[in-house]
C-alpha cells in the first residue's frame, strides 16, 4: 500500500512539474484512439512493410504476461484467501489496468512532449544509451529533478523488490512438498529461488542483451501457453464439482 500511494505521488508530481494541458490532451486523445483502434491493432501484423516491430515488442510482451501467469497468479490467489473469484478477477484486471495506463498516460506523453518540442532528443538517447538513460534525463528536465528521481528509485526498487519476492515465494512453495495450504515455505528454500532468479537474467543480459532475454521469455512462455488451457478447464471442472448446477 505504501509503494502504491507513492507510485501515485509520482505520476501527481510528474504530471504538475511537466506541460500539464498537454499530457491531459493526450491522455484524452489516446484513450479515444485506444478504443476507436483495439480490434484493428489486435489484428495487425505488418505484413506490407515489416519492420519487425510486432515480432520485437507485441509478440515479446504477450509472451512476457504469459511467462509471469503462473507465479502472479499463484502468488495473488495465495493473499486473495477469503475473497471471492470475482473480487480477484475484477481488481486484477481493472485495477492493474488503470494502473498500467496512468504510467503510460503520464510518463510517456510526458516523453512525447520532449520530443516534439525539441526540449530533449528522447529517441536519440534510447539509441545510443538504452531506455533506462532516457527515463532518467526526461525526468531531470522537470523542477525538483533530484527529488523526482529519488522518488522514482524508491518505487522502481520496492516493485522489483516485491516482484521477486513474490516469484521467489511461489517457486519455493510449489517445489516444497508437503505444504500445507496454510503454511509458509522455508525461508531458505524462497532466498534460494529468489537469488536464482535474479541470476538468470544478469546472465542473458551479459550474454547478449535484450534479444537473448526475449528469445528466452518467448521459449519459456511457448509450452505455458497449453498449460494455461489445461489449467482453465481444471478451474471449471473443480468449480463445477464444488458448486454443482442444481
Amino acid at each position: 500500500n505504501f509503494n502504491i500511494v507513492l507510485a501515485l505521488l509520482f505520476l501527481v508530481a510528474v504530471l504538475l512539474a511537466s506541460d500539464t494541458l498537454f499530457l491531459l490532451k493526450m491522455a484524452v486523445n489516446s484513450l479515444g484512439f485506444l478504443f476507436q483502434n483495439t480490434l484493428a491493432m489486435t489484428f495487425w501484423t505488418d505484413p506490407i512493410d515489416n519492420t519487425g516491430f510486432v515480432g520485437d515488442w507485441t509478440v515479446f510482451y504477450w509472451a512476457w504476461w504469459i511467462a509471469y501467469g503462473p507465479f502472479v497468479g499463484l502468488f495473488v490467489t495465495r493473499i486473495s484467501r477469503g475473497r471471492t473469484i470475482r473480487e480477484v478477477v475484477v481488481g486484477m484486471l481493472l485495477l492493474g489496468s488503470m494502473g498500467v495506463w496512468l504510467f503510460f498516460l503520464v510518463l510517456g506523453n510526458h516523453s512525447l512532449g520532449l520530443q516534439l518540442s525539441g526540449e530533449l532528443d528522447v529517441v536519440g538517447i534510447m539509441q545510443s544509451s538504452g531506455g533506462n538513460a532516457a527515463v532518467v534525463a526526461g525526468l531531470n528536465t522537470l523542477p525538483m529533478a533530484a527529488l523526482i528521481i529519488g522518488v522514482f528509485a524508491v518505487v522502481a526498487v520496492i516493485f522489483v523488490a516485491t516482484t521477486y519476492d513474490s516469484a521467489s515465494y511461489t517457486l519455493a512453495a510449489t517445489a516444497t512438498q508437503s505444504l500445507d495450504a496454510s503454511e509458509d515455505p522455508p525461508r531458505w528454500h524462497r532466498v534460494f529461488w529468489a537469488v536464482a532468479i535474479a541470476i538468470l537474467p544478469i546472465g542473458l543480459m551479459y550474454a547478449g542483451g535484450i534479444k537473448e532475454a526475449q528469445t528466452a521469455t518467448l521459449v519459456v512462455s511457448l509450452p505455458l501457453t497449453f498449460t494455461f488451457w489445461l489449467s482453465g478447464w481444471a478451474l471449471l471442472k473443480s468449480l463445477h464439482e464444488d458448486h454443482p448446477a442444481r
